[in-house]
């Protein structure tokens, strides 16, 4: 059965201190907290009383207020004797009257509200929340959201889904264990590890081939791009790249001045310096064979 509600006071009547009607009395109106008159209403249309506002033979008034704003009131009768004072009054809520910016924080929880007492059937489809009363991560309990609730998600045991072409990648989904340890690819297959590219023969935990390139600037020195290898100046245009993570053996490597066209170096790689796989030292001459600063690039692949 449907619960019904309590009519409200559809008119007002005021009464004397002693509980008479109090005929032709006068309401004055005020802001709160002060004596600073404050006009109230004789309809929902927002028609203007006179304040102080005139009760009639019986004790009647219409007497509507801004929801906006709080009143303070003081009843006295037609020979002005005070009758009583009442502070902070606001009006009632009406219907749709209850916006966000009227509530308290924290005045609305889920212990406060019953089972099943927001559904979708109560909420128009305007209701929903749109980009600017988004909802943000700290305002949504952990757990809340899981792949089973949403229709296309990424599910709380995948790390990676393709869902109405968009590819979605939980918070540390990949990381570099699960793409060395756990991911098995065909032959020839391409993964990424850190920011160098390595070429499985057959699967994730075989011997594989890195590839190290980048580009470095003699002069200071310094790396223009590229990761996984430092430089150290030996002299003029001579450089060892030493690699971040050596190779197991020494690696291919091939090396270019640029950019641009250089037509008067010439690069010429000096031997592996240190450890086996570790370094390579890489020198630049013009034509004449006198050292020269220049950009450089490289490349190293090797197995690992």
């Amino acid at each position: 059965m449907t619960t019904m509600n309590l009519a409200p006071e559809l008119k007002k009547r005021f009464f004397t201190s002693s509980g008479v009607p109090l005929a032709n009395g006068l309401l004055y109106t005020y802001a709160a907290n002060s004596t600073t008159p404050q006009v109230t209403y004789t309809n929902q249309g927002g028609s203007t009383n006179q304040n102080p506002v005139q009760l009639d033979a019986n004790g009647y008034a219409d007497v509507w207020l801004d929801p906006s704003l709080s009143y303070k009131f003081v009843l006295k009768d037609s020979d002005g004797n005070t009758q009583w004072t009442v502070d902070n009054v606001v009006g009632l809520l009406g219907a749709g009257s209850v916006v966000t910016d009227s509530l308290a924080d924290g005045a609305v929880t889920t212990a406060k509200l019953a089972d099943l007492a927001v559904t979708n059937a109560k909420l128009s489809s305007s209701a929903s929340v749109d980009a600017d009363r988004a909802v943000g991560t700290d305002n949504i309990k952990a757990g809340a959201v899981t792949g089973a609730k949403l229709d296309s998600s990424v599910a709380d045991n995948s790390t990676l889904e393709l869902a109405s072409s968009t590819i979605r990648i939980k918070d540390g989904g990949v990381t570099a264990a699960k793409m060395v340890s756990s991911i098995n690819l065909p032959g020839n297959a391409v993964k990424e590890n850190g920011k160098n590219v390595i070429v499985s023969s057959t699967n994730a935990s075989t011997t594989s081939l890195a590839i190290v390139r980048g580009q470095y600037t003699t002069t200071t020195p310094t790396i223009d791009f590229g990761e996984g290898f430092t430089i150290a100046k030996n002299g003029t245009g001579d450089v060892t790249v030493t690699f971040s993570n050596a190779f197991s053996d020494e690696p291919i490597c091939v090396a270019t001045a640029g950019p641009g066209a250089i037509s008067d170096r010439l690069v010429q790689l000096n031997g592996f310096p240190g450890a086996t796989g570790s370094a390579v030292r890489i020198k630049v001459y013009n034509l004449s064979g006198t050292p020269q600063e220049a950009a450089v690039n490289f490349i190293a692949i090797g197995q690992r």
